[in-house]
């Protein structure tokens, strides 16, 4: 009858085309790249409950696949399955599987789909460690909310070189929201929410209170980075006696030992964390402390026109949600 042949001319068309996808589908799953089942896959191809544009129209017994001709097709696992499928191989001769040992098949961490970095901008590394954080012992300068002295157990990160300049920022953001035009001199009037948009934008994130600390310390325990007497940091920090009063461009003092410009000194520096007023029950590790008053953001290393109680490297100062001040920048880390 010339209507059962074309019925069945029909469904030999459905069955080829759904077996050349089924088929594409289980490279797929095989290949890791498609980890949502057979009927997901089909689903997202655009063929799971399409209608067969040979006989449209006739409802759900049209459905290019429907239960019956999954299990005609191909013998697939259900999702759950503990088995594994071999990767059928392909039509040039490869193993699915060994296309997954070809270099060019696995992304590259700084291809381009990693942010494009601002001029400039440098990563330091910063080595896992431990170290002390709060009062300096000795350091009769100290306010409350830097005690009790306690052990601290870092991982390792990233931190930028030196606070993020104007030229930088605006690289990004394509603005500049500073009083004082410099490209070179750290970004300022920044609020804690733009300066955390700004390290996320870039791949990063603020530094914790614990991190920051870790940091500007670089492995001393004194009053300031360099040692105990405020004379040592005419070289390494511009503050109250040697700034003239203004900010300067990053890199016009030498670093610390982790080869990081500006710790001290110059403008503050926005941190992640909320403001706890002491240590007590602080985490043992660098992580974010969470709780706290957090209408309150941490601020941390001073500015330059801070005097020898506010550059110290214990000492921590804070302000409110949405604060921006000629006398905060950023620094970020990952």
């Amino acid at each position: 009858m010339p209507g059962e042949a074309c019925n069945r001319r029909a469904t030999q068309m459905k069955r080829t085309e759904a077996a050349f996808y089924v088929h594409a589908c289980a490279v797929l799953a095989a290949m890791g790249l498609a980890s949502v089942g057979l009927a997901g896959c089909l689903q997202i191809i655009g063929l799971e409950n399409r209608k067969d544009p040979v006989s449209p129209g006739d409802g759900a017994e049209d459905t290019l696949l429907d239960a019956e001709m999954h299990e005609d097709i191909l013998d697939v696992p259900p999702d759950d399955a503990t088995d594994t499928v071999d990767a059928p191989e392909d039509a040039d001769g490869f193993d699915a599987d060994d296309r997954l040992d070809d270099e060019d098949t696995v992304p590259d961490p700084d291809g381009p789909d990693s942010p494009e970095l601002p001029p400039g901008l440098v990563w330091v590394p910063i080595p896992a460690g431990s170290f002390w954080m709060g009062c300096s012992p000795e350091d009769g300068l100290c306010e409350a909310d830097e005690f009790p002295y306690h052990p601290v157990t870092v991982s390792a990160f990233e931190m930028t070189e030196t606070e993020i300049t104007q030229d930088q920022y605006e690289s990004v953001t394509g603005v500049n929201p500073s009083s004082v035009v410099c490209a070179d001199c750290p970004v300022v009037q920044v609020s804690w929410q733009d300066a955390k948009a700004f390290c996320e934008a870039i791949g990063g994130r603020l530094p914790s209170e614990a991190e920051w600390e870790y940091a500007a310390r670089a492995g001393s325990t004194s009053r300031y980075t360099c040692g105990d007497d405020l004379a040592c940091l005419d070289g390494m920090a511009w503050y109250l006696d040697n700034s003239g009063g203004v900010m300067h461009p990053v890199h016009g003092k030498a670093a610390n030992a982790f080869d990081l410009y500006d710790m001290l000194g110059n403008v503050w520096e926005w941190n992640e964390d909320c403001y706890h007023d002491d240590y007590t029950g602080a985490p043992s590790t660098a992580e974010v402390w969470s709780g706290g008053d957090c209408s309150k953001l941490m601020l941390r290393g001073s500015y330059w026109s801070g005097n020898d109680d506010f550059i110290r490297v214990s000492n921590r100062s804070y302000d409110v949600t949405g604060s921006v001040s000629a006398r905060y920048g950023i620094r970020c880390c990952k």
